[in-house]
Order: structure tokens, then C-alpha cells, then sequence
């Protein structure tokens, strides 16, 4: 896959990437992709999900915040094969100091997910918050 290399999102700011198998016998719980830091967004840059056994279930990425902001997701009973979202090199931002997360409507799909991502600070940090971050 190929990423945005040498790009300022990815030597300026800090990379956060997931690759995570999801087996179908996964449940439909929140699960986080991308972890959430004090004083940072997370700008997704690319989505791609491989569905490797297809099932009448939905998947749902989004932010983790109370309510959350809907980022990419398949609605019920996909098709094998890869899903790509792509949100170029800035990306597009999730609610700060949130991370992203997946959520499936039930078991029964199996895929993979690869994110691309950077954190960027968007809040100055104390000194406590800063030692947590690094």
C-alpha cells in the first residue's frame, strides 16, 4: 500500500498506524484502533478494509467521543475483497483528543483493517500531560 512518505504529516507530526485482524467470531463492542492523547487529534489519512468472510453484519469506524463522528464503515452483508478510503495526505481530523475505533454490529465478518494516521498537537500541553504523551 502506498503511504504519503516524506510528506509533513509524516515528519512533523507523530505517525500512529493499526493493522488489526478481526476474526468472525469477533463481538460487536467498541474496539479501539487508534488510541486517544491528551492535547492531540488524530488525522486519518487512509482507510482499508479487507473483508475475508462476509456476514449480514455492519462495520462502523468513528471517533471515540460521546457521540461519535463517523469516519468511514460497510453496511450490512459486503462483498469479499478490499475497501479503501482515502483522505490524502492532511487527512481529515477526528474530535480532539479522541481516538478512533471500530464497532461491529454482531459476529460473522472477518477482515482486516489498516489505518494510516498522524497526531497533531492541538493544545498546549502542561508538564505532566507532555511525560504522559511521549
Amino acid at each position: 500500500m502506498q503511504g504519503y512518505a516524506n510528506q509533513e504529516q509524516d515528519t512533523v507530526h507523530r505517525k500512529a498506524v493499526a493493522n488489526v485482524v478481526v476474526l468472525a467470531a469477533t463481538t460487536a463492542a467498541a474496539v479501539a484502533l487508534i488510541a486517544a492523547r491528551t492535547g492531540f487529534t488524530v488525522y486519518i489519512q487512509k482507510i482499508v478494509i479487507s473483508v475475508t468472510t462476509t456476514a449480514a453484519q455492519t462495520v462502523i469506524l468513528a471517533d471515540s467521543a460521546g457521540t461519535p463522528v463517523v469516519v468511514a464503515g460497510l453496511a450490512a452483508s459486503p462483498a469479499l475483497g478490499p475497501y479503501t478510503w482515502d483522505f490524502g495526505p492532511e487527512g481529515t481530523p477526528l474530535t480532539a483528543d479522541t481516538g478512533l475505533t471500530y464497532t461491529l454490529s454482531a459476529a460473522g465478518l472477518a477482515m482486516r483493517i489498516h489505518v494510516q494516521a498522524y497526531y497533531k498537537q492541538t493544545t498546549a500541553l502542561t508538564v505532566a500531560a507532555h511525560a504522559a504523551s511521549a
